[in-house]
C-alpha cells in the first residue's frame, strides 16, 4: 500500500471515529417537538379564540394559534401544533359579551396526550372572565369585557412529559443507526476506495475545462434570441409571482408560522422552498440530456465525456446564484437581514449541486438506452414539487411513517435547509441525523451512478 493511500485510509478512520463519538456525546435538545391540539368549542357568538403559547407567564402575538368560530349548537373542531417547550397556555376569548363552552382542550404526541379536566380548570388563572365552571365534561366561559382569558401554568400541562419518554427512546435508536449508517459508509469507501475517488479525481484534474465549457454552454443556450440570458430568468420569477398572487392574493394566506412557531410573510415562505427547487428542476434535466446533447465530443475518442454532466449542472448554478441574491434582497425588504446564519445556503446549495450530480451520472447514462426517462423524469419533478414541502407545510402530517416517507425525500433537506438559514436561524449540524442521511443518500447514489456510467460508456458513441 502506497504511503498517499494509507495517509487517505487513515484520515477516514480517523473521521470515523471522531463523528461516531460526536453522534453518541451530541445533546438530543436542538428544536422543541411539536405537539398536537385539538380544541373543540361551541358558542353562543361568532368569534375568535386564540391560543397563546410561551414560557413563564410570557406570551407573544407570533406564539399563537388564532380560531374563528361561528354561533352553533354543535361543537366545532379547531386543530393546530405546539411546541413542547411551552410551559404556559393561555386561552384568549373575543372583546365582547359571550358564553363559550371548551368541550375539549387535547394536546397530544402519537400515543401520548394530556386533556383539560376539571382539577386543572380549578388551579387554572383567569383573568376578566366573568365566570368559569366545569359542568358535565365541558369549560363554561362567561365574558363581558375586554382581553378575558384563562391561564394554564405548566403544572397543568406539562407538554414535555408527552415527548420526553418517547423521544428518549427513538433518540436512543437514531443515534445507534446513525452510528451503524457512518461505519457501513466508511468501510464501503474503504473497501472500493479507488473506484470511488476516481471519478471525482477526473473531475479534479479537468476542472479548469469544466469552468470554461460550463460558461460557454450558459451563453449558447439562449443564443439568437432578442433578450438574450434574460429569458433564463422570466420561467421562476414568473412562477414565483403566480403563487404569490394565488396563495397571498387570492387564498389570502399572508402570513405562515414557521416549524418553530415564527410568524413570517407567506411570500418569503415560499419562495425559500422555490428557488431551490427551480435549480434542481433544471440541472436535473440539463444533466440526464448532457451526453445528448455533446453527442458529437462523446464520439471523440480522446475526449473526457464524465465531465460533460456537471458542465450542465454548473451551467445551470449560475441563474441559481442569481436567484440566491434575489432571495437575501428580499427578505432584507421584508426586514429579514442576511446573518451568520444566511451562509449555510451556500452549503444547502452545495448539497443540492452534489446531489444533482451524483442523480445525473445515472440518468445521463441510462437515458441514451432508454429514450424515454426524460419523459418520466419530467412527470416525477411535477409530482415532485408536491411531494416535496415547499408550499404546504411538513407539521400537517401527524402520522408518524407518512412524516417519514416525506422527510426521506432528501430535497426535503435542502428546501428545510434554506429556511432554517434564511427564517428559523439554525445550524445545518443542529439536524445532524438529517445530515447524515442526506450525504449518506449522496455517496450511495454517486458510487452506484459512477459504476453505472463506467459500465455503459464503452457504448454511449455506438447508440448515439
Amino acid at each position: 500500500m502506497s504511503k498517499k493511500r494509507l495517509l487517505a485510509v487513515a484520515c477516514v478512520i480517523l473521521f470515523g471515529i471522531l463523528l461516531n463519538v460526536f453522534i453518541l456525546t451530541r445533546s438530543d435538545g436542538y428544536a422543541p417537538i411539536d405537539v398536537e391540539v385539538q380544541l373543540e368549542i361551541t358558542a353562543d357568538h361568532d368569534g375568535i379564540v386564540q391560543l397563546f403559547y410561551g414560557n413563564n407567564g410570557q406570551f407573544e402575538e407570533s406564539s399563537s394559534l388564532v380560531f374563528e368560530y361561528e354561533k352553533s349548537n354543535k361543537a366545532q373542531l379547531f386543530t393546530g401544533m405546539v411546541p413542547s417547550n411551552a410551559t404556559s397556555i393561555r386561552l384568549d376569548f373575543p372583546d365582547e359579551s359571550s358564553v363559550a363552552w371548551v368541550s375539549l382542550l387535547r394536546f397530544a404526541r402519537y400515543d401520548n396526550e394530556i386533556m383539560l379536566t376539571e382539577d386543572m380548570l380549578a388551579d387554572a388563572q383567569t383573568v376578566r372572565v366573568d365566570n368559569v365552571s366545569w359542568n358535565n365534561g365541558k369549560m363554561d366561559v362567561s365574558i363581558s369585557g375586554t382581553d378575558a382569558c384563562v391561564i394554564f401554568a405548566d403544572e397543568d400541562f406539562p407538554l414535555h412529559e408527552i415527548t420526553d419518554e418517547h423521544e428518549w427512546k427513538i433518540n436512543r435508536i437514531k443515534k445507534i443507526a446513525a452510528c451503524v449508517f457512518v461505519d457501513l459508509a466508511l468501510f464501503g469507501v474503504l473497501l472500493f476506495f479507488r473506484k470511488f475517488v476516481s471519478l471525482p479525481i477526473e473531475l479534479y484534474q479537468n476542472r479548469k475545462l469544466i469552468w470554461k465549457l460550463s460558461i460557454n454552454d450558459f451563453k449558447t443556450r439562449f443564443a439568437g434570441s432578442y433578450l438574450g440570458i434574460f429569458w433564463a430568468f422570466v420561467q421562476p420569477v414568473v412562477t414565483i409571482v403566480v403563487y404569490w398572487l394565488v396563495f397571498d392574493k387570492g387564498l389570502n394566506v399572508g402570513s405562515t408560522l414557521s416549524r418553530t412557531g415564527i410568524s413570517v410573510p407567506f411570500v418569503l415562505w415560499l419562495t425559500a422552498g422555490l428557488v431551490p427547487w427551480f435549480y434542481f428542476q433544471e440541472a436535473l434535466m440539463n444533466g440526464t440530456n448532457a451526453l445528448i446533447e455533446y453527442n458529437y465530443l462523446v464520439k471523440k475518442v480522446v475526449f473526457k465525456i464524465s465531465i460533460l454532466p456537471i458542465i450542465k449542472i454548473m451551467s445551470a448554478l449560475f441563474v441559481h446564484i442569481f436567484f440566491v441574491v434575489f432571495v437575501i434582497i428580499l427578505f432584507a425588504c421584508y426586514g429579514y437581514y442576511p446573518d451568520l446564519y444566511t451562509l449555510q445556503v451556500i452549503y444547502y446549495s452545495f448539497c443540492m449541486f452534489m446531489l444533482v450530480l451524483a442523480i445525473c451520472y445515472t440518468t445521463c447514462a441510462v437515458v441514451i438506452f432508454f429514450r424515454d426517462l426524460s419523459q418520466i423524469i419530467s412527470i416525477i419533478l411535477q409530482v415532485g414539487t408536491w411531494a416535496t414541502p415547499i408550499m404546504w407545510q411538513i407539521s400537517i402530517i401527524h402520522n408518524r411513517w407518512l412524516l417519514l416517507f416525506f422527510q426521506l425525500n432528501p430535497m426535503y433537506y435542502v428546501v428545510n435547509g434554506y429556511r432554517e438559514a434564511l427564517i428559523e436561524k439554525a445550524w445545518f449540524f443542529d439536524n445532524v441525523y438529517m445530515t447524515i442521511y442526506f450525504w449518506g443518500f449522496v455517496a450511495a447514489v454517486f458510487a452506484i451512478g459512477a459504476l453505472i456510467f463506467k459500465r455503459l460508456k464503452v457504448h454511449f458513441a455506438d447508440v448515439l
